[in-house]
């Protein structure tokens, strides 16, 4: 599954015509913990990657997503960013993510934030919240991305290597603990 930002854009372009009128205001990132809630994670996953994967993919999404639920599993976890109650974006550190690396693990995964929301850095402090949360737990943390290398740059991430997946053209980057304890403005 293509991951990094959900692209819906063309790069660099602005969505000020969808943004409401509301300032981002008490943003609140927080673990996944609801089942009423992972519906709407699980509907986003498949909407902006799973369809495009295997059956076989889909169904390790499921099972990512289903377990992430347990509070006693450190790893698969995943983060949703509410805003006055509202469910608008999430994102997720998996086992692994890319089949081609089964070496490689863990992986920040499903970065997503819904389109009315985009540009206003709700994608970067989930990212900053995942990886809060990995640096505790593993040295590094993997990624791949289709279209967003330079947000992940500015956020401590490095290039490991261009590949392709799914006929795409893809970025293999890492963050290692040290990068992810850096506090930096996003």
């Amino acid at each position: 599954m293509a991951r990094g930002v959900a692209p819906n854009r063309p790069q660099g372009a602005r969505a000020d015509s969808q943004r409401p009128s509301i300032a981002l205001q008490n943003l609140d990132i927080e673990i996944l913990r609801s089942t009423y809630e992972a519906k709407q994670v699980a509907h986003w996953i498949y909407q902006e990657w799973a369809r495009f994967e295997t059956d076989a993919v889909w169904q390790k999404n499921r099972q990512d997503l289903d377990r992430s639920l347990n509070e006693a599993l450190s790893i698969p976890k995943f983060f949703v960013a509410r805003q006055a109650g509202q469910l608008i974006g999430m994102a997720s550190i998996v086992e692994n993510d890319l089949p081609s690396h089964p070496e490689l693990h863990p992986w920040l995964a499903n970065v997503y934030v819904s389109p009315e929301w985009r540009s206003r850095g709700v994608g970067s402090r989930l990212i900053r919240r995942a990886m809060d949360w990995s640096s505790t737990l593993v040295s590094t943390v993997y990624l791949y991305t289709t279209s967003q290398v330079e947000l992940y740059l500015h956020l401590g991430w490095e290039i490991l290597q261009e590949d392709l997946y799914n006929d795409r053209r893809i970025t293999l980057m890492c963050c290692r603990a040290a990068a992810m304890t850096k506090d930096r403005t996003v």
